[in-house]
């Protein structure tokens, strides 16, 4: 046991004096985004030119295969401030806190790479919206800035006068998340929350959770007012799709490839396949891909093919065939032409799309069915 203990502080000073003997404070400990920040360190070599460095992440969801394994997160670190070491051995920087995940950030003076003293900060999550009013319609423009990336930080769930309206997450966009809403309701105030919350559901019992941090609100909120006005009208549902241009295979100006006339599409809507420098007469496979499963089952997820349609080369190597989007899921899916020493693949997206409202009308309190496809 002694040795044990021994070892243990053998450690604990060699950590010591990796990030040697000077002190930092920061006036204050926390904030939002752009907060000013006051940082002193004492304790330090004088007249030597120190470095501010503010340690954060480059993270990523990390999925593959139809499987999602959480978040990958690579340590990143950005010079904030710099200055040099006055006589009496301290240092003073200011800086702004930067556009950034949320949560808790180290922060280290270093010289020539070594470090000499260190202090965290955390970032707070913010809520903005923009306009703060309008009539029924109007489009709300929802920011969120210091969302974390880490299991219990990286997401809030977003509600409309307590309705759960979307589930927030800023992995890729570096903390910061942009989120439009229609206004909708009566005339008057209404409520936006932003509540904290990993898993499908608001987690509000933040003082008991394993990484409760004082300075991270559970609730954030915001005032919209809806106002006397024509309604405002949404988009026509043909400018919120993908693009529908052309695809083509990587071979398209070397030898066997196939196109698309268009890349996207929703379930049933005409997908025509043409392809060109084949064998004469080549006998081809059209085969599509997807994946299947679920975690419930402990197998997982699984991509699967299945065939699409068989064709044949004309005399020119060219063919040309038209068949329905299939029903499957949505995002993208490879479109292989399979033959003789030919494997040529495209790939094709589908699109969400509403497939059935019934009935299309209903007395108040009737039933409704909606059917999405995609």
């Amino acid at each position: 046991m002694r040795r044990a203990v021994l070892i243990l502080l053998v450690n604990m000073i060699g950590l010591a004096a990796a990030q040697g003997t000077g002190r930092l404070t920061l006036e204050p400990m926390n904030g939002t985004v752009g907060t000013a920040v006051t940082a002193t360190a004492s304790g330090l070599e004088p007249y030597t030119e120190v470095e501010l460095v503010w340690m954060s992440a480059d993270a990523d969801w990390n999925v593959g295969d139809g499987t999602f394994h959480g978040v990958t997160a690579v340590e990143t670190r950005t010079v904030v401030a710099t200055a040099t070491v006055a006589a009496d051995g301290s240092a003073a920087f200011e800086f702004p806190v930067p556009p950034d995940y949320g949560y808790v950030h180290n922060l280290f003076v270093e010289a020539g790479g070594e470090q000499l003293a260190r202090q965290g900060f955390t970032v707070a999550p913010s809520l903005s919206i923009s306009p703060t009013s309008g009539p029924v319609g109007t489009p709300i423009t929802v920011t969120m800035t210091g969302v974390g990336y880490r299991f219990w930080e990286s997401v809030w769930h977003l509600a409309y006068d307590g309705a759960h309206t979307g589930w927030i997450s800023a992995i890729t966009t570096k903390g910061t998340a942009v989120i439009t809403i229609p206004a909708t309701g009566e005339v008057g105030l209404h409520t936006l929350q932003a509540i904290s919350g990993t898993h499908p559901v608001p987690y509000l019992n933040q003082q008991q959770s394993p990484n409760y941090k004082p300075a991270v609100p559970t609730v954030l909120g915001a005032m919209f007012e809806v106002t006397e006005g024509a309604p405002v009208l949404v988009p026509a549902p043909a400018t919120q799709s993908l693009p529908r241009g052309p695809a083509v295979s990587s071979n398209f100006m070397s030898g066997p490839s196939l196109s698309l006339a268009h890349r996207s599409g929703v379930v049933g809507s005409p997908l025509d396949i043409s392809g060109r420098g084949f064998a004469p007469g080549a006998a081809l496979e059209l085969s599509w891909s997807s994946v299947t499963g679920n975690r419930i089952s402990g197998a997982g997820w699984q991509e699967v093919e299945r065939t699409l349609a068989q064709v044949t080369a004309g005399s020119d190597g060219t063919f040309a065939i038209t068949l329905d989007t299939p029903d499957d899921l949505g995002g993208a899916h490879t479109l292989r032409a399979v033959g003789e020493g030919v494997d040529e693949e495209v790939v094709y997206v589908i699109t969400p799309s509403v497939a059935l409202i019934e009935p299309q009308v209903v007395v108040p309190g009737g039933d409704i069915t909606v059917v999405i496809k995609g």
